[in-house]
């Protein structure tokens, strides 16, 4: 597959999701939830943007600020699932973070500025430019794995014992939604090496 194909699947991917958080949201714009998953597919479309300008970024430095960029919304977009799959079971309508989003926040921007501290390098491959192999990228692994442990964690441990099997379909729903990023990940680095 070639650059040009490999490099627009991102944006059109993420505009999907937009399109996704707008229908959602406007179904019932009142509710927590809907604004939460709206922002999660705004991140979603900013870091498939930001990937897509790093395949084409035209030199070092410029592919390191955005590879930066892109990374930091990455754990942002966890972060922002997390706060998703707080609003689970549904049945309470509240989340765990209720009350304490800008603790969340906080965490989340905190935990994106480490993650990317250290990225002082980005590698060129036939495919564009990216950082991974690199220990930075090892770091920055290590921070989306701890969201998305907690993620699953706390949606089984919140819903596990729920009566209501609508709750239970949802929480799976929600884990399989934590992976699908990193597993779109691995296919698009996959596609790229084609």
């Amino acid at each position: 597959m070639d650059l040009i194909s490999v490099g627009l699947i991102s944006p059109i991917v993420g505009m999907i999701g937009v399109v996704m958080g707008i229908y959602v949201y406007k179904q019932s714009p009142g509710f927590p939830i809907s604004k939460a998953f709206l922002m999660s597919m705004w991140l979603f479309f900013i870091g498939s943007f930001l990937d897509f300008a790093l395949l084409y970024a035209p030199d070092h430095d410029f592919a390191l600020w955005i590879a930066r960029a892109e990374l930091f919304v990455v754990v942002l977009l966890f972060a922002s699932i997390l706060y998703l799959a707080s609003f689970l079971p549904h049945e309470r309508f509240s989340g765990w973070f209720r009350g304490k989003e800008s603790m969340l926040i906080i965490i989340a921007v905190l935990s994106g500025i480490i993650a990317v501290m250290p990225v002082a390098e980005v590698v060129y491959t036939p495919s564009g430019w990216g950082v991974t192999g690199t220990a930075a990228f090892v770091i920055w692994t290590a921070v989306v794995m701890g969201y998305i442990c907690v993620t699953i964690f706390m949606v089984h441990h919140t819903c596990r014992d729920v009566k209501w099997e609508r709750t239970r379909k949802q929480s799976q729903l929600i884990s399989l939604g934590v992976i699908s990023p990193v597993a779109y990940a691995f296919a698009f680095r996959g596609m790229e090496t084609v």
